[in-house]
């Protein structure tokens, strides 16, 4: 019986994984061996720039070399993988301007880049583009004579736009980016996309009324308005009373959403409020105080803790310490004191932030205005 046993756990060791199919070999190789391939081929060669340790490279990595992408594309192209956080990654990912990861980055044979895009992690988001690509309609000098011969659509703009970005190209990226924000017989998706993007490029001496044009403009863009509150909460030359009717406004439209999104809802909340009480008023503490709580309900964490704690603090509140301080147990085992240590600590920081927030602006504090209608 033990002889049967073993035979079998044997067999089993060395059968295939499901019937009928092997076990892939590795397409991926190293980005020498990658140019070496697709040149002696006359195949294009893809090459992934992702980091060790990166959540969104792994899944990319697992599709691209799994049997559904190589069965549709496996013939059609060359896989390298580059770790960007390596010594031989490092001096690639200069060269080639790689902003994110992961990136996958398609070159002819002759070494051309011919596109870039994120690297794709599913079947739908790979054949968007990469046939495209393949088949010349996507390349940089195809998109290039299509929008010099005005036959760029708004989305086909954005699209170029988007991989400039990627390629580091920010004066080339703004200005397509305008260019789509600009068409009034644009979607208003693709003009609302561009206008995030420019916000996003522009410099901060310019975020801010780039963010309140994008707010006057997309005025249900939830993102905007709680950006545009962060940006007028730490920025010194912001009178109170628009800062005061922006974040009235954002919380409004908060409050609207929390029936549909309760999670992100209380997690855009306790941002807002966070900023708002340690680096606006201080007197904004209690209102603050119950985004946090509720943050601190749904996702447990000693970084919430601290800021609640915190809070605390700030509104003078002494008396909750012990309450909030046995809420839960510390996911990392840290006593009371290191716990109220880290919130002395978040809070002298955000005091000297203040300060030379105040200091620059030249105009001394502003005296706190009534919180905004909160839950």
């Amino acid at each position: 019986m033990r002889r049967f046993l073993t035979a079998a756990l044997l067999l089993l060791a060395g059968a295939p994984a499901a019937a009928g199919e092997s076990p892939l070999e590795s397409p991926w190789l190293d980005h020498a061996a990658g140019v070496r391939r697709s040149a002696e081929s006359g195949l294009p060669l893809l090459v992934v720039f992702g980091r060790a340790g990166c959540a969104f490279t792994a899944p990319a990595k697992a599709f691209l070399e799994g049997r559904e992408f190589q069965a549709e594309f496996g013939e059609r192209v060359v896989l390298a993988y580059v770790d960007g956080a390596s010594d031989e990654g490092r001096p690639l990912v200069e060269k080639h301007r790689v902003e994110s990861w992961p990136l996958a980055v398609i070159f002819s044979p002759s070494g051309e880049e011919l596109w870039r895009t994120v690297a794709p992690y599913d079947a739908a988001t790979a054949r968007k583009e990469i046939p495209r690509v393949l088949d010349g309609s996507l390349s940089w000098r195809a998109q290039a004579a299509l929008l010099h011969a005005g036959a760029l659509d708004a989305w086909g703009t954005l699209a170029l736009a988007t991989a400039h970005r990627r390629r580091g190209e920010k004066d080339e990226a703004i200005g397509l980016f305008r260019a789509v924000a600009d068409r009034e017989e644009a979607e208003t998706e693709a003009r609302r996309l561009a206008s995030a993007e420019i916000v996003q490029l522009l410099d901060r001496s310019e975020r801010l009324p780039a963010l309140e044009a994008h707010a006057r403009e997309f005025p249900l863009d939830l993102d905007a308005a709680l950006n545009l509150s962060f940006e007028m909460v730490r920025d010194p030359e912001v009178e109170p009373v628009r800062r005061e009717r922006q974040l009235v406004a954002t919380v409004a439209a908060l409050r609207e959403r929390e029936e549909e999104f309760p999670e992100p809802f209380v997690r855009s909340g306790y941002r807002l409020a966070r900023q708002y009480a340690l680096y606006g008023e201080p007197g904004m503490a209690a209102w603050a105080t119950p985004y946090v709580e509720r943050a601190l309900e749904l996702r447990y964490s000693d970084d919430l803790l601290v800021e609640l704690l915190a809070l605390d603090l700030l509104a003078g509140r002494d008396s909750l310490l012990p309450h909030h301080l046995k809420l839960r147990p510390r996911e990392s085992g840290a006593a009371d004191a290191d716990m109220l240590s880290r919130a002395r600590a978040l809070l002298a920081e955000a005091a000297e932030e203040r300060e030379g927030r105040r200091g620059f602006g030249g105009g001394g504090a502003a005296a706190p205005g009534p919180p905004p209608e909160g839950r």
